[in-house]
């Protein structure tokens, strides 16, 4: 029996990791230590912080719905339904928080999540969330991920190698960039 190859990142997850060059790494489909867990489809390690990236594949659109006499914006993903999409980001968020609790890195480290989507019209317009989520296109995204912090080279690294002994490979997973990140 032959062993599948392993995936690689495509769509919006192969962008960002193309446009964020070698100050960000990313661990891709990664799954928790309980059985169970959502597999978690990307983790980028930034100097401003960790980001557990929900990237689906359905063009968004934020749109106006009125809700008891009031108008109110959701999210519509197409045939994606937004309330899974974002019950699985909050599992894999958790399963990334569960394995960074309780080591230490020299410094706070703290993990955060948000929707990198492709919008069916035009952009994204302000600063738009849903649920406490940031919903950003691939470019605002990458600038996120691109943007200063206060974690170094050398925690990245530590946070890094950690997460990819705690999070093992989904089926088919690989990790990019698995060579050590140069020490500014």
């Amino acid at each position: 029996m032959v062993a599948p190859l392993p995936s690689v990142p495509r769509g919006i997850a192969a962008e960002l990791i193309e446009r964020c060059g070698d100050d960000v790494r990313f661990l891709h489909h990664r799954r928790g230590q309980r059985p169970g867990k959502a597999v978690i489809p990307l983790v980028a390690i930034a100097a401003s912080g960790i980001y557990v990236i929900g990237t689906p594949d359905h063009a968004a659109e934020i749109r106006p719905r009125r809700e008891r006499g009031r108008t109110v914006e959701v999210l519509d993903l197409g045939e994606a339904d937004p309330a899974a999409v974002l019950d699985d980001l909050g599992r894999q968020l958790a399963a990334v928080r569960s394995a960074l609790a309780g080591h230490g890195f020299g410094r706070p480290v703290t993990a955060h999540s948000l929707l990198c989507l492709r919008p069916r019209s035009g952009s994204l317009v302000g600063s738009p969330t849903v649920a406490g989520v940031p919903l950003l296109t691939p470019l605002g995204t990458a600038r996120v991920l691109t943007g200063p912090g206060h974690l170094d080279g050398a925690v990245r690294q530590a946070v890094y190698e950690h997460l990819d002994r705690h999070l093992p490979p989904g089926e088919h997973a690989r990790t990019n960039r698995a060579q050590p990140m140069p020490h500014p």
